[in-house]
């Protein structure tokens, strides 16, 4: 890398760099090339992409207090949680999906995809990922879930919400 006299320089970034992502470490051999950070933005395909923001959306429809709306966003579906309704992000507006649910405390979700698992501790609600639909599941009722590495793990299984 040439740096000129005014301080300007040149540094090409090839394609085959930015692919590898994020180091896995600070301590990487100079050279190697691979990020410290990112910013608003992800490597595919062997580029640099920016990430779509979220473009705003009504949720006037909301009217429970705090803490709604929950949002719960994926690449695939966002999900705005009302305390008894779940809607869908649809253009600028929300769908609604499921209404009428228990009143329980904060959703918490995971989102496979299409799939969707949420639970407020009273009910527990899966998306079916072919039909879009939400409907209320036989699963347990959670106060916490969490994506572990792929696989579901769920806090105060079936203990009900007092």
């Amino acid at each position: 890398m040439e740096v000129l006299r005014n301080g300007k320089f040149s540094l090409p970034i090839l394609s085959t760099s930015l692919s590898k992502g994020l180091r896995k470490s600070q301590e990487n051999v100079r050279n190697q090339h691979g990020l410290i950070e990112c910013f608003g933005a992800v490597g595919r395909e062997g580029v640099l992409k920016i990430l779509e923001e979220l473009s705003i959306f009504e949720t006037h429809e909301i009217t429970d207090g705090f803490p709604y709306p929950q949002i719960f966003i994926s690449p695939n579906i966002v999900i705005v949680c009302g305390a008894d309704q779940i809607w869908e992000k649809s253009g600028y507006g929300l769908e609604s999906k499921i209404s009428g649910l228990s009143i329980g405390s904060t959703w918490s979700a995971v989102i496979y995809h299409d799939y969707a698992y949420l639970s407020n501790g009273r009910v527990s609600v899966e998306r079916n990922p072919e039909t879009k639909n939400y409907t209320l599941s036989e699963l347990p009722t959670a106060m916490a879930i969490c994506n572990f590495n792929g696989q579901v793990v769920i806090g105060a299984p079936n203990a009900g919400y007092k």
